[in-house]
């Protein structure tokens, strides 16, 4: 998205707002947070186990090596609106300040790409009723519930609700996103997700979503996610005498990892998504279905032979909560994700065969455990993985159930189960991944200042090596908000 589409579309924005804006604008209210989070954690054999994926690649990314670790979250923001037909907001976001992000670079190097930057948008509203809006800038953009996308980007959107000014419970929306990981703006990269949507209110207790999603990348998003993949693949199948077409000499580069096979990579993904929700006195429940399907075009080095793969997968998430009081709650629910370890991915199979049965997202933001997953008191520093079907792309199906209780003078407690199990067996091992059991505590000192206490233990399964111990961590915090 260049700087022409913009100015376009701003000038756009303004024509519309010129002719539809009502003309008695009120004066300008200024609204914003300044949030702030201190963390302390101990954790071990967390880098060993969850963090071993191949796949692993996300950008504030909450500490994953053990031991003690000390650090700091700050997140301001401002929005003014005026007269409350114009929305303009700007906030940042620190990431991790700690010893460890300093000392390595990290720091300096979010600075020079992102210049902490959360968000700096504007949003205008259309017609006198202001039912429909034009937002442009940089933002927190979500998809499908955070399922596909949970991260600041450069886009626009329009979005509306015919329940204003007509009395139709029906809603829309459509979004264009550039897809930057590591800066905030790269005028060279491609890449863009399209989001258009619409949804309808049964009666104030149920609403149905569907949406569709294209996502195009000509620019190497897949490359350094499938490089040690293919090379993998490619390494076993030489073992297994399967490839002795492949020189000695550049055997040898591919088992000291100085050669990436993946010259360059282009891909599209379709998304279609279904969701909804529903309650009946104490129960509701909810759910989100996704199918996906495209393909990945990788150009391999010599003396490797390119390959267009195609790609198919689903998510699906379901829940059913009891709300026995406006305190407590109990839900269960059930997570899945398609993946089978990429085993068609080969160089030996051919024809169609050779395809990927997985679910790849673009940047989620997927919180259903602590430790397997990217939730927790740590929260704050997830922006998104750039794929969700379980370690190293064997899926993952997750039962889970979670308690939560408010309890008298500010305490408030929340207790996690989960079974967590691959769709697929890893070769010589197993599917399963393991149990996790996550507890936390906090306690509103006054309004604004919370305390935390985290506990998060997972017991690791056959999918990992044998001998493998407890994963666990163990983390207090203190949170601030002061809203003006």
């Amino acid at each position: 998205m260049n700087a022409r589409i913009f100015f376009f579309l701003a000038t756009g924005g303004a024509f519309l707002g010129s002719v539809f804006l009502p003309r008695d604008v009120s004066p300008a209210d200024l609204t914003g947070s300044i949030a702030s989070s201190l963390r302390i954690q101990v954790q071990e054999n967390v880098d060993e186990t969850i963090q071993s994926s191949l796949l692993n690649r996300q950008f504030f990314t909450a500490p994953d090596e053990d031991g003690g670790r000390i650090y700091a979250v700050i997140q301001p923001e401002a929005v003014l609106n005026v007269g409350g037909v114009l929305d303009a907001g700007l906030g940042f976001n620190s990431g991790e300040l700690s010893y460890q992000a300093i000392d390595g670079g990290d720091l300096a190097s979010q600075a020079e790409s992102t210049f902490f930057l959360q968000r700096a948008d504007v949003q205008v509203y259309l017609f006198r009723e202001g039912w429909a809006s034009i937002r442009g800038g940089f933002w927190n953009a979500t998809s499908a519930e955070g399922f596909i996308l949970d991260y600041p980007l450069p886009g626009i959107e329009l979005e509306g609700d015919l329940d204003i000014p007509m009395s139709v419970p029906f809603s829309f929306w459509a979004r264009l996103n550039k897809v930057n990981l590591e800066q905030l703006s790269d005028p060279g990269r491609r890449s863009y997700l399209v989001d258009l949507g619409s949804g309808y209110a049964f009666s104030a207790r149920s609403e149905i979503r569907a949406s569709y999603h294209y996502f195009h990348d000509p620019d190497n998003y897949f490359r350094d996610l499938m490089n040690p993949i293919l090379t993998a693949h490619i390494l076993r199948e030489v073992n297994t005498g399967r490839l002795r077409w492949l020189g000695q000499e550049f055997i040898n580069l591919l088992q000291q990892g100085l050669v990436e096979v993946i010259e360059e990579s282009s891909s599209y993904f379709h998304y279609v998504r279904i969701s909804g929700a529903t309650s009946f006195r104490r129960i509701r429940a909810d759910g989100i279905l996704i199918y996906q399907w495209g393909e990945i075009d990788l150009s391999l080095i010599s003396p490797l032979p390119s390959e267009v793969i195609p790609v198919r997968g689903y998510l699906a998430d379901g829940n059913i909560s009891y709300l026995p009081g406006p305190k407590y709650s109990l839900r269960a629910g059930c997570y899945a994700s398609s993946g089978d370890g990429f085993r068609n991915l080969g160089l030996e199979v051919t024809g169609e065969d050779r395809e990927i049965v997985g679910f790849f997202s673009i940047l989620p933001l997927i919180t259903k455990t602590n430790l397997f997953f990217n939730g927790g008191i740590s929260e704050n520093l997830f922006a998104g993985s750039a794929l969700a079907s379980g370690i190293d792309g064997y899926g993952v199906i997750a039962p889970n159930i979670v308690f939560r209780a408010d309890l008298t003078r500010g305490w408030g407690i929340a207790c996690t189960g989960a079974l967590l199990r691959a769709q697929e067996e890893k070769p010589s091992r197993g599917s399963w991944y393991g149990e996790e059991i996550d507890l936390s505590l906090s306690y509103y000192f006054k309004r604004s200042v919370m305390g935390l206490i985290e506990v998060d233990i997972l017991f690791p399964g056959d999918f990992f090596p044998a001998g493998q111990e407890v994963v666990y961590r163990v983390a207090a915090g203190l949170d601030y908000r002061f809203d003006f």
